[in-house]
């Protein structure tokens, strides 16, 4: 956000290390994992980390906000239909609509009338 992203590449290198020792460790696997991906599709790691969210929601399915992660990670990675099954799964599990209004991850979507639809929908 700060525009120096030679360091959060280096930031984000950090955390995947640390979320890998956390769940060794024995740490919340699911979160971690969540967390892990949103770093890996920070730094173009795409394929890592839209398999992470998938084994994240694996481990914990009915997680709202697991697929809340899992929706941001689809959005960075620029993969819209999966964003748009993971906002609908998040919805109709309960997870407040509002988020993704506010999260940046959502704004490349903000005028979409699909991304609004769903939102609005229901």
């Amino acid at each position: 956000m700060l525009g120096d992203l030679e360091a959060a590449r280096e930031w984000y290198e950090k955390a995947m290390v640390n979320f890998d020792r956390a769940i060794e460790a024995g740490g919340p696997r699911s979160l971690y994992m969540a967390l892990r991906a949103l770093c890996a599709v920070k730094l173009g790691r795409l394929g890592e980390a839209l398999g992470g969210v998938e084994q994240a929601l694996e481990l914990d399915p009915s997680n709202t906000n697991r697929i809340f992660s899992a929706a941001q990670v689809a959005a960075l990675a620029g993969e819209k239909e999966l964003l748009y099954n993971y906002i609908r799964r998040a919805i109709e599990l309960g997870h407040p609509r509002q988020d993704f209004y506010t999260d940046s991850a959502f704004e490349p979507y903000q005028n979409d009338p699909e991304f609004l639809a769903l939102l609005e929908s229901g």
